[in-house]
């Protein structure tokens, strides 16, 4: 166990990383006396400007309606069904996408992310682009397997949306899936140092903790005892 403020914890998981302003060490844990819980989700954190997890992916999401909730703010997603989206190839053409619009700020960092699938097996690419840009490509995805799309880019004034996208090889019917759609301006958040790696680890401890309700706490080693 380790001693924080005179107050004994019990580690549960931990995680050793490093970005280019600090080197914390991120611990799942629950205190020895059970009498007052520390929820990591809500703990500020230095690399985030002094934000939280919850902070950075819940409130300065960009994205309207990320939950998928409904289609309202959607274009191109045909329905909605336990947060996820769908898309179907435009009539016509060999992709579909679901698309928001927004302005992006010429030369600030973003960062976008998504979980998506093809539920066809002529699928050749699943994407993030902002407007005709791409922020990330995945090549010849498996059909019904799960993909964590995410990338950093510097905006444009031509960037006039975001569209979570797949496509086919010829033009058919085909059908994609999308799910927990990200959007951050990481420049106007201050945390624009910050890489792919370091947000989709930070991102992905937010999603843990978010679905498992995990307590825990995220100190430096300075602070932590054994």
């Amino acid at each position: 166990y380790f001693i924080l403020n005179g107050v004994g914890y019990q580690p549960l998981t931990q995680y050793d990383i490093n970005t280019s302003s600090t080197k914390e060490t991120v611990i799942n844990a629950k205190l020895l006396n059970d009498n007052y819980s520390v929820k990591l989700i809500d703990q500020k954190i230095s690399a985030l400007g002094n934000r939280s997890l919850r902070e950075v992916f819940e409130n300065n999401n960009e994205i309207v309606n990320p939950e998928l909730s409904t289609t309202n703010g959607w274009g191109e997603v045909v329905s909605v069904s336990g947060g996820v989206g769908t898309i179907v190839n435009v009539s016509g053409f060999n992709n579909g996408f679901a698309t928001q619009d927004r302005t992006f700020v010429s030369g600030n960092k973003y960062y976008a992310r998504a979980r998506m699938r093809t539920l066809g097996a002529d699928t050749i690419l699943l994407s993030i682009r902002a407007f005709g840009r791409t922020v990330v490509d995945l090549s010849n995805p498996v059909i019904n397997k799960w993909y964590d799309l995410s990338g950093t880019w510097n905006g444009k004034e031509t960037d006039t949306s975001i569209r979570f996208r797949g496509q086919t090889a010829s033009v058919t019917a085909q059908t994609y899936e999308f799910t927990k759609p990200l959007l951050l301006n990481l420049t106007s958040l201050g945390i624009d140092t910050l890489t792919k790696q370091d947000l989709d680890f930070y991102y992905n401890q937010y999603l843990i903790l978010k679905e498992q309700g995990e307590v825990g706490l995220v100190v430096s080693k300075a602070e932590r005892k054994q």
